[in-house]
């Protein structure tokens, strides 16, 4: 898995680009997908030989010419639409489950973080007491 091997090779701050770029390339790679997809069908005048089969099998009967119905790159477009759209939506589904996986744990990462600072800060504050201390005790013993 490329992006098991990316997540060990690269340090973890690395992670918020790398979830960005594998859902660009994805995004890209469904447009790319899409538009070939589109060619393909318009080439082989697919939406016409799909509705002559169609007449021909459920009337029976000669389907009349292409010129005589509505432009089939047009209804292509529309009936790819109809199904290009739930795998769309469920692709951005999934990305968003990731993201929000990837937020919760950039979440963890910072409560962390941030407990850790806070430590370190207590301790810097009472070390600067204990180095203070004997200063102020001797001020008010010599004041």
């Amino acid at each position: 898995d490329v992006g098991r091997l990316l997540q060990e090779a690269l340090p973890p701050s690395s992670q918020r680009w790398l979830q960005a770029a594998r859902i660009g390339a994805a995004a890209r790679l469904a447009e790319a997908a899409h538009r070939a997809q589109e060619q393909a069908l318009r080439e082989h005048r697919a939406v016409e030989l799909t509705r002559r089969l169609d007449e021909a099998h459920y009337r029976r009967g000669v389907p009349p010419p292409v010129s005589a119905r509505g432009r089939p790159e047009e209804e292509l477009r529309e009936r790819f639409a109809e199904h290009a759209r739930p795998l769309k939506l469920a692709m951005l589904r999934s990305r968003l489950r990731d993201q929000e996986a990837q937020n919760a744990r950039q979440e963890r990462e910072n409560a962390r973080m941030r407990e850790e600072a806070e430590a370190l800060l207590g301790k810097l504050d009472m070390d600067t007491r204990a180095m203070l201390e004997p200063l102020l005790r001797a001020s008010e013993a010599g004041g």
